[in-house]
């Protein structure tokens, strides 16, 4: 009885997979019964950037409903981006892509280059085999050298999911890392490494909705299902431009 709801969401974002209720799809209506109902059909906008500078802000901000950008086409949206953020002569610390396959192409590219530069410099090199193969998000080969960034795909033995850990030291069966964050120290297995560790170098836009990047950050738009949702949720996840 009395009971209030405040329902968080941001339509400007990605859906959620298989979103409905019910069995039924379910749609973006501000005037729904329920709506009404739960919270009084009251939307709130964020008009003050917290998560990144007032230029990137001021940008994506036109990309989201009722902005500026927001029904222009894609490619005039993805044009107007590149304008205002061009990209950078060196690989960008962390980049999104749409699929998992191209996230495994990206990295294996990325990280031949990285490996060709570590070796010239005489850095310590370890590979890592993978230990689980099966699904979209497999793991692969991991070339790992001190100040290489690991993202987690779970919640287990003093790691979180989404955490980036930085490596310090590698080990004959262990790795350290720190957070690449807060720095907090992390010590791990090889074998959880192998299993619960991805390399950060490409992730899909999918899989980073609630978190940022305070590093360069890649958005690869090359794919037929990209769309202004995607755009919009990747520059959203920079802190700085």
């Amino acid at each position: 009885m009395g009971a209030k709801f405040i329902l968080l969401g941001d339509e400007n974002q990605l859906q959620a997979i298989n979103d409905c209720f019910q069995g039924r799809p379910c749609y973006l209506n501000f005037d729904s019964a329920l709506l009404r109902a739960l919270a009084g059909s009251n939307r709130l906008v964020l008009t003050e950037g917290r998560r990144s500078d007032m230029h990137l802000f001021g940008f994506y901000r036109k990309l989201s409903l009722g902005g500026d950008y927001h029904s222009l086409p894609l490619q005039e949206q993805i044009q107007l981006a590149r304008e205002a953020f061009p990209k950078q002569p060196r690989d960008a610390k962390f980049n999104l892509v749409i699929s998992h396959r191209q996230r495994e192409q990206l990295i294996r590219e990325i990280q031949t280059r990285e490996l060709a530069r570590k070796r010239a410099e005489g850095a310590e090199c370890v590979v890592l085999a993978p230990s689980y193969s099966g699904g979209a998000n497999r793991a692969q080969e991991l070339w790992l050298w001190r100040s290489k960034v690991l993202i987690s795909t779970a919640t287990c033995r003093g790691i979180y999911n989404s955490q980036l850990l930085e490596v310090t030291s590698i080990g004959l069966d262990t790795v350290s890392f720190k957070d690449f964050e807060n720095g907090e120290p992390v010590t791990l297995s090889h074998a959880t490494v192998a299993k619960h560790l991805r390399d950060s170098a490409a992730l899909t836009y999918a899989s980073v909705q609630g978190r940022g990047f305070s590093d360069t950050l890649g958005l690869w738009t090359q794919s037929p299902r990209m769309t202004s949702k995607h755009l919009f949720m990747g520059l959203s996840r920079a802190r700085s431009s």
